[in-house]
């Protein structure tokens, strides 16, 4: 497992584990992988809360 950053829009991160064993995309048959990246944008459950009240 490996740690995992989220950047949402408050510039608040997160960190949560991640199995990059369990990705995989059959496109990338044949490739020699050296790194994975995997990023994630969004708002978290306490600022859609937010969102929500304030509309």
């Amino acid at each position: 497992m490996t740690a995992v950053r989220l950047f949402p829009t408050l510039h608040v991160i997160f960190d949560f584990d991640l199995d990059f064993d369990l990705l995989y995309s059959k496109e990338l048959n044949g490739f020699k992988i050296f790194a994975k990246n995997v990023y994630f944008k969004g708002v978290c459950p306490k600022c859609l809360l937010n969102i929500n009240d304030n509309n």
